[in-house]
This record gives structure tokens, C-alpha cells and sequence, in this order.
């Protein structure tokens, strides 16, 4: 018994799409990878003409019918880029989910000299790229937190630069003994990105280590107005210990505290908050808090309430 022409093909796909899924990744296919479920170029050309694949590179081929996403660009990016190719920079800390990094730009790095196709996202060879600096996520190869904050520096300004290191110390994705070791491996003179990366870690070793992105934009603000600099992250008591203040200014007996929306909005923790504020007071120091729309919204109102706060100790 003999089948029509077009019964034959639909038969024939469907059999190619079963192999096929067998290799897939976030409906990523690679040639090399058909190929050894035995899928040659010509059927995976096939499918792209009957338009249940789409060729994004030389060797690369999307599913149409699994939706897209950023991490799967993600992932088309880097394997396009070859093997020893990672998420980088801006992406790698969108990846890592930094604040204030968004999940919409395709930085991919490999090493110099890789074979590599220029046609999807933004490829940039590094001369020094060693294994340990990346990790494999959800079969996505990228760059460690550490890695990526180095990479941006060069790129974005100081204070957001601040903001993107606290941040990452504050979810646990790095810390400093890391960010040094990063930058005695990487730092050299002219390298860029090298100065502004050893001058933040410089600034938070003499003291000032804000402890979110919050607290390094306080921090600046501070600076901005000429305020007095506070200590960071201080621990307090009274005959017991009462806990770690945000900011402490010593010889004005004042502490600062920043309330971001996340941690300080609930009811539990505005209760929280007065009793230790209470504890603070009646152990002699003075306590202001800065609510995060405040410092976000209405900057110059913080400064103000702090310049008034400072002036009357």
C-alpha cells in the first residue's frame, strides 16, 4: 500500500521531530547534536522550509512552536558564540537577578581567537576568560557574580556600579574576600575598569560597606550635599546587644536607618522597628529613619530631615 507525497513528508517531520527533541534546549537544536540522533542538515533544512524550525545561525535552529524568552536568546547567543562562550556582563548580572539590571540585553563573551558567529547579541572576546570565572545554569553557561561585576565597571558609572555590588554582597552572590581575589587576578594598570573596580572595594575596606543599593544611594546623596559620612553596618547595645544599625554617626550619637518597601512596610515590622528604636534612645543615641520612596522620589526631603538631624546633636 502505497501513501500520497504529502502524507509521506508529514510522517517523515514528525519522526525528525521526535529525534529532535531528544537534543533540544529551551527548543535550541544544535546541527551537531541532530546529527548524532541522526537528523542531517538537509532534514533540518526541510523543517525550516515547512516552517516548524527557524535558522538563527550557521548551525543553529530555533523550535517555532516553543515560546521565546530572554534566556532562551540567552542560551541561542552563547551556543552560536561556541563552546567556551558565556553570559556576560549586564546579562550575567540580569541573570544573577542584581537589581536594576534588566532582562533585556544579550552580552556574551568567549575567549579570544573562538570561532564564533557575530549574528546574535553582543559578542565580545576577552583575552582571559579561564573556566573557574563561569558556572553552568539551567544548561546556560555563565559568568560568576564576581566576574560580571568586574566586566561592567568599565561600562557603567560609579554610583550604580556601588549600588550592583552591594546589591550582590546583600543576596549572597559574592562578597568581598571574592571581589578582591577577582580584581588581584584581573586588575592590571590601563585594563579598563580596573581603576573604578579597586577604588569601590578600596572606599568599602576604609568603612563605608552599605549594605543594598538602597544604602549606597543614601551614601551618595550624603556625599553630594557635603554631609558628615556615617559608619556603615555598625552593632550596637545597650548592657545587651541590640543589633546593626545601617548608619551610625559616632561623634554626633545618631543612627541612621534606611527603610526600604521590602523590609519595613509590614505592620510586624513597623512594630519591630519602634521597639528597637526605643531600646536605641533610652541607651542615649538619636534615630532617625529614611523611608525608601523618600530617598528614591524626594531626595532633597531626606537631605534635609539629615542635615537638621546632624546640625542638632
Amino acid at each position: 500500500m502505497s501513501y500520497p507525497p504529502d502524507v509521506l513528508a508529514t510522517v517523515r517531520g514528525m519522526e525528525i521531530d521526535v529525534a529532535a527533541a531528544k537534543v533540544a534546549r529551551r527548543g535550541i537544536l544544535l546541527l551537531d547534536d541532530l546529527r548524532s540522533v541522526g537528523v542531517s542538515e538537509k532534514s533540518a533544512e526541510d523543517r525550516v522550509r515547512a516552517g516548524v524550525w527557524d535558522r538563527r545561525a550557521s548551525g543553529l535552529y530555533v523550535v517555532n512552536a516553543v515560546p521565546t524568552d530572554w534566556r532562551q536568546d540567552l542560551l541561542a547567543a552563547q551556543l552560536a558564540a561556541g563552546p567556551k562562550a558565556a553570559v556576560a556582563r549586564l546579562s550575567a548580572l540580569a541573570f544573577w537577578k542584581v537589581p536594576g539590571f534588566p532582562e533585556n540585553s544579550v552580552d556574551i563573551a568567549n575567549p579570544f581567537g573562538s570561532n564564533h558567529s557575530p549574528a546574535l547579541g553582543n559578542l565580545r572576546q576577552s583575552c582571559y576568560i579561564p573556566e573557574h570565572h563561569i558556572v553552568v545554569v539551567d544548561g546556560i553557561r555563565v559568568t560568576r557574580p564576581s566576574r560580571a561585576l568586574f566586566d561592567v565597571a568599565a561600562i557603567i558609572k560609579p554610583q550604580r556600579l556601588e549600588r550592583a555590588v552591594s546589591n550582590a554582597i546583600a543576596m549572597r552572590l559574592t562578597n568581598e574576600r571574592n571581589l578582591f581575589a577577582i580584581l588581584d587576578e584581573l586588575g592590571k594598570r590601563g585594563r579598563p575598569g580596573t581603576a573604578a573596580f579597586r577604588k569601590l572595594l578600596e572606599r568599602r575596606a576604609s568603612g563605608l560597606r552599605p549594605d543594598s543599593g538602597l544604602e549606597a544611594l543614601f551614601l551618595r546623596q550624603l556625599e553630594r550635599e557635603g554631609l558628615p559620612i556615617p559608619e556603615c553596618q555598625v552593632w550596637l547595645g545597650d548592657d545587651d546587644l541590640i543589633g546593626r544599625v545601617d548608619f551610625f554617626w559616632r561623634p554626633q550619637l545618631g543612627v541612621g536607618e534606611v527603610d526600604s518597601d521590602r523590609f519595613h512596610g509590614g505592620p510586624l515590622d513597623v512594630k519591630a522597628d519602634e521597639e528597637r528604636d526605643a531600646r536605641l534612645r533610652k541607651a542615649g543615641l538619636r534615630v532617625e529613619r529614611f523611608p525608601e520612596w523618600e530617598i528614591r522620589e524626594a531626595p532633597e526631603k531626606a537631605m534635609a530631615r539629615a542635615r537638621r538631624f546632624l546640625s542638632a546633636a
